[in-house]
């Protein structure tokens, strides 16, 4: 199959500039980079292939959000982090002709069911 990568309006790049940017503040740049790392890694490892082990559907099943814990990317990343807890949620969208595109919606700490359920597909797709 043919993945392409991209965002929905393009959150995640937001919630990775939000991420660095409190890891900054919290734990220094050096410290936030090495988390940007970790979450690059993720994404490289989802464009890979976006059912790995660690991801499952959440929400309602109709929707098909997956999540996947960064963590889950930890040992291939060349990064030790000792409290990873943010998640990457996505979609699959079949383009059909074996093109299928991987859409980022949240990058986020763990949400609430509540939450997940506003994670709506967007026709306005760009890439990451």
């Amino acid at each position: 199959l043919g993945w392409q990568f991209l965002c929905a309006k393009c959150p995640a790049r937001q919630d990775i500039h939000h991420i660095w940017q409190r890891g900054v503040r919290q734990f220094g740049t050096r410290i936030a980079n090495k988390y940007e790392n970790l979450i690059q890694q993720a994404l490289y490892d989802l464009m890979a292939d976006p059912h790995r082990i660690g991801t499952k559907i959440v929400g309602d099943h109709h929707e098909m959000i997956f999540e996947y814990p960064i963590i889950r990317s930890q040992s291939r990343s060349k990064t030790t982090i000792k409290r990873s807890r943010h998640t990457i949620y996505y979609y699959i969208v079949d383009k059909g002709h074996d093109e299928n595109i991987v859409a980022i919606a949240s990058i986020s700490l763990p949400l609430r069911a509540k939450h997940i359920q506003a994670l709506r597909y967007d026709s306005t797709l760009q890439e990451i």
